[in-house]
């Protein structure tokens, strides 16, 4: 489900099921949603804010309008509203109105604010941000600039890819022009969210053609693990598979941010582990 968010806009989600244990709820509400996008990307809604708004202050108004619980442990899993689920739908469709291919903090911004009549987007309008307004700001911009400036990659149009292509040396040509083949011919196979990954029986049958032969492909999947947000993709080229798992966990105390990378292929060199931790504000 998360594949095409980029680390931030994962982070919203993330942090959105931390707000929601802070505050002692057993769901994760609009509310939730909007504090996790305050939380991790400020400036994107401050972008529209009336001149007299203040991001900081939509958490002082968040609890004025909710009743504050005792706190809920965070290694218990969190559902997503149903208004929370339409949230996500609505980024997704605002992501492809604009022709972007990554999903940002600033699609969720649009998702919030579609769900009109929830606690988050009524917060959002009497600040002064109007869905049309970030609408057509967003129709501004080059498709997947900032979608590709939050997770650290250049902008990709034509003439930069074949200005680049012209540097590279002529021994790493023919890898190049093969990979890209293989991105022209492998498509993103679709798979159903589950709470646990998911039937290994149903993603073998999704990874077969007709007459019953394994086929290039890739699922992913999300779910949660322990407290930790988990994501596996599956990738399987010329019939060996490439396996990555990424994990995110967030401290008890929400200062700290762990995560966690992991390849698995049928070669040695395709194997790769990476952890790292980062403070939080």
């Amino acid at each position: 489900m998360f594949e095409r968010y980029t680390e931030r806009a994962r982070r919203v989600i993330f942090f959105g099921r931390y707000e929601a244990s802070i505050y002692g709820s057993t769901t994760i509400e609009t509310e939730h949603l909007l504090l996790g996008l305050v939380r991790e990307d400020k400036n994107v809604i401050n972008r529209f804010l009336a001149s007299a708004s203040d991001p900081e202050s939509i958490r002082t108004q968040v609890e004025k309008h909710t009743t504050v619980r005792p706190k809920v442990s965070t290694s218990i899993d969190l559902p997503l509203t149903d208004e929370c689920k339409r949230i996500l739908a609505y980024a997704t469709e605002e992501t492809e109105l604009l022709g972007h291919r990554f999903i940002g903090t600033e699609h969720l911004l649009l998702g919030i604010l579609r769900e009109s009549d929830c606690l988050a987007a009524r917060l959002l309008i009497e600040m002064g941000v109007q869905l049309e307004r970030v609408r057509e700001e967003l129709k501004k911009t080059i498709p997947d600039r900032e979608s590709h400036s939050e997770i650290g990659l250049p902008v990709a149009d034509r003439p930069s890819i074949h200005a680049l292509v012209d540097q590279l040396p002529e021994q790493v040509l023919s890898r190049v022009r093969w990979m890209l083949y293989r991105f022209m011919a492998q498509p993103t196979i679709p798979w159903p969210m589950s709470s646990a990954f998911g039937d290994h029986a149903q993603m073998a049958a999704l990874r077969r053609d007709e007459e019953g032969k394994m086929k290039d492909g890739r699922v992913s999947s999300t779910r949660h693990e322990e407290g930790a947000i988990v994501v596996e993709t599956h990738q399987l080229l010329n019939g060996h598979q490439v396996s990555t798992t990424e994990r995110y966990r967030l401290s008890d105390d929400g200062k700290t941010l762990s995560y966690s990378h992991e390849v698995v292929g049928p070669k040695p060199e395709q194997q790769h582990k990476h952890a790292t931790e980062f403070d939080l504000p």
